[in-house]
């Protein structure tokens, strides 16, 4: 595989995987308190950050399967971005 295909195919498969989970991960984190008004007055949920490592994850394993991408790249890249996520999580719910 090209890749320039095997990018743009990680892409879709990230961008499918955040549409699948955006709708439970809204429902938990709503019903579970991580939300804040907005300057309308809605309600809007925090802490979608998580979605991040997460769609990293799905895409870059595609990437490493294909062999686009090294192994100690995906590694780095999920330490600095779940790391981050992490750090926003907890911004979320304790600040």
């Amino acid at each position: 595989m090209s890749r320039p295909l095997a990018l743009f195919a990680a892409a879709a498969l990230a961008f499918a995987f955040t549409r699948l989970l955006l709708a439970p991960l809204l429902q938990l984190f709503s019903g579970g308190g991580l939300v804040r008004a907005s300057c309308r007055g809605g309600t809007v949920p925090t802490a979608l950050g998580v979605l991040w490592p997460l769609a990293l994850a799905v895409s870059g394993g595609w990437l490493l399967a294909v062999g686009v991408l090294p192994a100690a790249r995906l590694a780095a890249g999920l330490a600095a971005c779940g790391g981050l996520g992490v750090l926003g999580l907890l911004d979320d719910v304790l600040g």
